[in-house]
């Protein structure tokens, strides 16, 4: 992810936001996604053609629709109804490929044991609801739903073209975690954060990453706060995703195949490319978010960040919407 890059993408940016300004004839353009893929791109080729190709949509699960009355948080942040279930992303997945998408992600959907205390004291049902501090990686929050819902969504999904992405929270949990299928358990360096020293913890999120691929035919994973994971982890997790894909692909499935990991890493280019990346003889992931761009454009459209304008991020926050690929 060269420096060079992120000018150009920035300038590129820049100079439709100014055409768009000072035209203020708005015209639409029409894609043709059968046509290829979206942004050529040498390093997109062969094998990887189809990671470059994503177009995803993401859902907050809490947030979106409520398809099921019986399945509800009632609860989180800001002013969504938080009704939001698998029911509800089941359907809406035509209208989800109506707008030119080819992939979901959906933020975590594992089961948070919502209202009971996390590890070391205290109860938060709104962060429960995020799903970001989980408690059983391999069951469904019954809040969103069941595991037939969960299927059900990855079938119908993959039926209509579109690749399905769990979120991956490997870095930090809620505590007091239940035991894998086959009994491993992570060991914690302090209440509810992942030891990675351990072999233990590896060989846990190995298993976190793979059986739902094996369970369910998913297509990949977006890792939340990957720099918690250190690389040799990340390498080995990879790896058993890989051959997971490989081996349905070999049996001649055709989703649960992809293999698809990308990180986020909030940091700059330098960073990324030596944290997540890694060398190209020894790589660490293929795929980040682009937070370079996303920060040299709230800096051109907002001036936040910078000290210049006298506002802070949370008021205008620009997130970034086009992963990068080794």
């Amino acid at each position: 992810m060269p420096e060079t890059d992120t000018a150009r993408r920035l300038l590129f940016f820049t100079a439709l936001v100014a055409g768009l300004t000072f035209d203020r004839t708005l015209v639409g353009v029409q894609v043709d996604f059968s046509s290829g893929a979206a942004q050529q791109n040498s390093g997109c080729s062969g094998a990887t053609a189809a990671d470059c190709d994503l177009r995803m949509y993401e859902v907050m699960v809490e947030s979106f629709v409520d398809g099921d009355p019986a399945r509800d948080y009632n609860a989180g942040y800001g002013t969504s109804h938080h009704k939001g279930d698998l029911r509800g992303i089941i359907n809406s997945l035509d209208y989800i490929k109506s707008l030119g998408m080819n992939a979901i992600w959906m933020t975590p959907i594992f089961d948070s044991h919502a209202g009971e205390p996390r590890q070391g004291g205290g109860i938060d049902l709104k962060l429960d609801a995020t799903g970001y501090y989980t408690r059983d990686y391999f069951k469904i929050d019954p809040k969103f739903g069941s595991l037939a819902d969960a299927q059900e969504l990855v079938t119908k999904a993959h039926e209509k073209g579109l690749y399905v992405f769990f979120d991956g929270v490997f870095g930090h949990n809620k505590g007091n975690l239940v035991a894998s299928p086959t009994g491993k358990l992570p060991v914690s360096s302090s209440p509810g954060v992942s030891d990675y020293s351990a072999p233990q913890t590896v060989n846990f999120y190995k298993e976190v990453a793979t059986y739902w691929i094996n369970q369910l035919g998913i297509d990949g994973w977006r890792l939340d706060q990957s720099y918690q994971v250190p690389p040799s982890a990340w390498r080995d997790i990879r790896s058993a995703v890989e051959s997971a894909s490989a081996q349905r692909a070999q049996a001649g499935q055709q989703w649960g195949t992809l293999g698809y990991m990308v990180a986020e890493d909030w940091s700059d280019a330098g960073t990324i490319a030596n944290r997540t990346f890694g060398p190209e003889a020894n790589p660490i992931l293929h795929s980040a978010f682009d937070f370079p761009v996303r920060y040299a454009i709230v800096g051109v459209l907002a001036g936040e960040e910078s000290g210049f304008s006298g506002r802070t991020q949370s008021k205008h926050p620009v997130m970034p919407v086009v992963p990068l690929q080794r």
